[in-house]
This record gives structure tokens, C-alpha cells and sequence, in this order.
């Protein structure tokens, strides 16, 4: 035990000593590029990026003594550090606020516990030795490089196919086409504005609680580390999610359903008529890349860090913690457990590792705090729902109803008529995902299959239940929220069978999103 206590002392220590060598070293880079003539912002980014590589060689070869060779060991080093960099900015924050003013007294008292959770999570996550795990790691490396490749294709001709229905719009209307106007400005309409006040000044107000914080607390970091302006910072916030999400999608779906099944999936998710919001200042890319993470998390069994994803989705969209229902079960199947709880083997099963399923409800919980502290309510966003968007309860069957209702008589609301054929579209498409994961689950008959049918009816009940009743708008923004149902798109492509067919499918549902990006550009509200 002494021996252990030595060793794991000495590696601390060599983990320090690292610490100081990669900051200066990319203090090195920043003045040379300086020197050159390089600009801040690009200097920073890169002498940022040769610290990192640094710190990753050292730790790995001299700091834990292992092989540099599995890209995903390269991986887990990333997401570890920009783990442990969001804690570093909520910890200084707190210090600042409740202990010391002075920036520099703050970060000097946050150096301790950062640099402890940081060597824990690289000792016992990034570097820990397993041989078994190591040579899989680097038998499918090839595999997990692939993905990473077929997702920046994809991400590349979907934004492709955005950027020719923005520059159709700006060309037929007359409107000013400029690579900003196409790239920043178009894609910041409605809640797009909300979230980049929220980071620049915080919630000012109740209305503003509608919107979950993590989203501009990302875009506020982004901005204040890369001195870009906040709409180009959210911007590139949701373009990197958006490539990272379908990157982890497909080993998701990979994992669980198969290569074919992955790709087929990927495919018809890249292409979904309103895919566009994975393009725009909106929650939608780093909401799934974190519900992703999540759950390709829990299939490894990594169950600690599916829920410290899952806790940071829900912090994204109030949605986020009916992820739980996937980890449970895929909790439930890497255990070998069945429903028949109430036996002894049962709980002698149930490892104390499962306290981590309360970790989003404790995030939610210490947000509740927050705000009860701020505003004093526990939940100021019902009542921002219910006052500023005059959102209440109505059965998902009523809700198509009212609105299949409106869809033939059009003088009974100010929504255009397309609009409405749009939103009833949107509701037959979430019954087919929905009517898929059933059939995927009568097929292969396992947890997972069974913590996605409950995800998906929770989700979708939700999310078609919240009419706008001042205009009315019965289904309003369903159109995007079918693609917080994810894995109903892995579904259909297990149960179609066929790549070609998920091709053709994809390329008809292409043309729809290059219109309705158009129509987005001009600040045209769809969803």
C-alpha cells in the first residue's frame, strides 16, 4: 500500500513539473508568433495547441509511462482537459464571488484543487493501464479515424447545401450577401439573440430563464479565450459541436447497431429539413454532442462520465436529463441485471458506482439554487413559459388536432399555411421514429432498445404538449425538436436495411432543408 501511495506521489509530482514545462512552452510559441507577426487570437490558439501536445507526449511517456499510440487514449486526453478547464472556470468564479476580488489571489487558490482533479482524471481515466483495452483501442483506430472523417464530409455538404439556400434567398429577395451575412449574421434570428445577451450579461431578467445557461456559458468562455465577438464565438461553438456530435454519433450507433446502420443514420440525421439549427446560435449542436457523449459514455460502461454529460445537457435544454432513461438501461444490460429488483442478487449487482445517476438531478438541483437565490423561485422558466410565451398543457392528440384544424380553416391564425403543413409533417415524422424504436425493440428484444422507446415517448410527449396559445400555435417549434430524437434515426436505418434507400431518402429531405435555410436567413421564424 505505501509502495502504491509512493508511486501515485511520485506521478504527482512529475504531473506538476509538466504543468509548469507545457505553459511555458506555449508561453515560447506566443511570443515568437508575436514576434513574426502573428495576430493575439492566432498566437494564443496555437501556442494553446503546442502546450496541449506537449503536456499529452510528457504525461504519457514520462509522467504514467505508456505508449503514445492509441488515438482514442489522444482523445480521452482532450475531453479530460476541457473537462478539467470548465472546472477551473466555475471554481475561480465561485472563488471570486465568495472568497477573493483580486483575479490573480483567485486563480493562485484555484490552482490546488484544479491541478488534483486534473492529475486524478488523467491517472485514473486518460493513462490508466489496461492492456486489454489498449489493444482493442488500437486495433480500431483505423475505424475511429474513418468516423472521424465521414463526419466532417457530411458536416461539409450539409453546411454546403445551407450556404446555397441562404445565397437562393439573399439572391431571389434582393437581400446583402457577404461571407459574415452567410456564415454569422444569417443564422442569428428568435432565440439565437436570447442566448447571446444571456452570455454577454447573464440572466438579467425571468423572460430570460427560458434559456438554459450552459450554451452561452460556452459561447462566453469561447469569446473571452479566442477574443472573438460573440456571435462569431456561438457561431463556432455550434459548427464544432455539430462536427464532434456526429463524429461520436456514428461510434455510437456504430457500437450498438453496426457500421451500416451508423452510416445510414448519420446520413439521415446531417440532412433533416431543419438541420439547420446544428448551423445557428441555437442550443441544438452541443445539446446532442453532449447527449452523444453521454450515452457512447455508458456503452463503454464509463458510467461517471455518461452522467457528467448528461448532467451538462440538462443544463443545456430541460430536456436533458430524460437521457437517464438510456443510461439505466444500458446500465442495467452491461450489467447482466434484469427487472426483478426486489431480489437480494439483484442490489448485490448494483454497484455503488450507480450514485452517479443522480448527478444530473443534482445539477439541475444546484441551478434551482442558483436561480431561487437570483430570483427567488425555485423554477422561474415554468413561469417565464407561461407568461412571456404563453405556453400551457395540451394532450400531444389535441395539439395535431387543433392544428390539422387550422390547417383548414388558415383565417383562425397569422401562421402562413406552409407553416402549418410544416409543423403537421414534423408530427408524423416523430410518430414514424417513435413507431421505429417499437419496432426495434420488438426485434432485438434488450435494454438498450427499451431505454430508447422510453426516451423517445417522454421526449416526444413533452415536446408536442406545449402549445403557444396567444397565436395560436399548437405544435409550436416541433420541427426542431424531432431532432432531439436521435436515436429513432438509428432505428429507421437498422430497420430500412439499406444505404442507398437512407441515401435517396436524405437527398429529397436535402432539398426541403436548403429551402427552409433560406427562409431561416431571412428571419423568417420555422421552428
Amino acid at each position: 500500500m505505501a509502495r502504491v501511495n509512493l508511486s501515485a506521489g511520485v506521478s504527482f509530482l512529475k504531473y506538476c513539473a509538466t504543468g509548469v514545462v507545457n505553459t511555458l512552452v506555449s508561453y515560447l510559441v506566443f511570443l515568437l508568433l508575436r514576434r513574426i507577426g502573428a495576430t493575439a487570437a492566432v498566437s494564443l490558439a496555437i501556442g494553446y495547441a503546442s502546450g496541449m501536445v506537449t503536456s499529452y507526449l510528457l504525461n504519457a511517456l514520462w509522467t504514467f509511462a505508456q505508449p503514445v499510440k492509441s488515438g482514442r487514449q489522444a482523445l480521452r486526453f482532450l475531453v479530460a482537459n476541457l473537462f478539467v478547464l470548465l472546472i477551473s472556470e466555475a471554481l475561480l468564479q465561485w472563488i471570486m464571488h465568495h472568497i477573493t476580488h483580486v483575479a490573480d489571489v483567485a486563480q493562485a487558490i484555484n490552482l490546488l484543487p484544479t491541478t488534483l482533479v486534473g492529475f486524478y482524471i488523467n491517472r485514473r481515466y486518460v493513462f490508466k493501464v489496461n492492456s486489454n483495452r489498449l489493444s482493442r483501442d488500437e486495433k480500431n483506430d483505423n475505424h475511429f479515424w474513418l468516423f472521424g472523417l465521414i463526419a466532417f464530409l457530411l458536416v461539409a455538404v450539409q453546411r454546403t447545401i445551407v450556404l446555397f439556400g441562404e445565397w437562393e434567398a439573399a439572391k431571389i429577395h434582393h437581400l446583402p450577401v457577404s461571407a459574415y451575412q452567410l456564415w454569422v449574421k444569417g443564422m442569428i434570428h428568435w432565440d439565437a439573440r436570447w442566448y447571446l445577451e444571456i452570455a454577454q450579461f447573464g440572466h438579467q431578467n425571468i423572460a430570460q430563464t427560458a434559456f438554459w445557461p450552459f450554451y452561452p456559458w460556452v459561447i462566453r468562455w469561447t469569446h473571452e479565450w479566442t477574443s472573438l465577438s460573440y456571435p462569431v464565438a456561438a457561431i463556432v461553438v455550434s459548427l464544432v459541436s455539430f462536427f464532434l456530435a456526429i463524429w461520436v454519433m456514428l461510434l455510437w450507433v456504430n457500437g450498438w447497431l453496426g457500421f451500416k446502420a451508423a452510416l445510414s443514420a448519420a446520413i439521415l440525421f446531417c440532412f433533416y429539413p431543419t438541420s439547420f439549427y446544428f448551423d445557428a446560435a441555437y442550443t441544438e449542436s452541443l445539446f446532442l454532442l453532449l447527449m452523444f457523449l453521454s450515452v457512447e459514455a455508458s456503452r463503454r460502461n464509463r458510467i461517471w462520465w455518461a452522467n457528467i454529460f448528461a448532467s451538462l445537457a440538462t443544463l443545456t435544454r430541460n430536456t436533458g436529463g430524460l437521457i437517464g432513461f438510456i443510461l439505466f438501461f444500458q446500465y442495467l444490460q452491461n450489467k447482466q441485471m434484469d427487472f426483478r429488483f426486489w431480489l437480494p442478487v439483484w442490489w448485490r449487482k448494483l454497484s455503488w458506482q450507480a450514485v452517479a445517476f443522480l448527478l444530473p438531478s443534482a445539477s439541475l438541483l444546484i441551478y434551482c439554487y442558483h436561480l431561487k437565490q437570483r430570483f427567488h423561485s425555485w423554477m422561474p422558466f415554468l413561469k417565464a413559459e407561461r407568461k412571456h410565451w404563453h405556453r400551457q398543457f395540451m394532450w400531444p392528440w389535441k395539439a395535431f388536432a387543433h392544428t390539422l384544424y387550422l390547417y383548414h380553416h388558415p383565417r383562425l391564425t397569422v401562421m402562413q399555411h406552409r407553416y402549418i403543413a410544416f409543423e403537421l409533417a414534423a408530427f408524423l415524422v416523430m410518430l414514424v421514429l417513435l413507431v421505429s424504436s417499437l419496432g426495434l425493440l420488438a426485434w432485438r428484444r434488450r435494454f438498450t432498445e427499451w431505454g430508447v422507446l422510453l426516451y423517445m415517448l417522454s421526449v416526444s410527449f413533452i415536446t408536442s404538449s406545449e402549445p403557444s396559445m396567444n397565436i395560436p400555435d399548437y405544435l409550436v417549434s416541433l420541427p426542431r425538436y424531432v431532432l432531439m430524437l436521435f436515436p429513432g434515426f438509428a432505428a429507421i436505418a437498422k430497420l430500412l436495411r439499406s444505404l442507398v434507400l437512407c441515401v435517396l431518402i436524405a437527398a429529397l429531405c436535402a432539398i426541403v432543408l436548403a429551402w427552409k435555410s433560406g427562409v431561416f436567413f431571412r428571419g423568417i421564424w420555422i421552428a
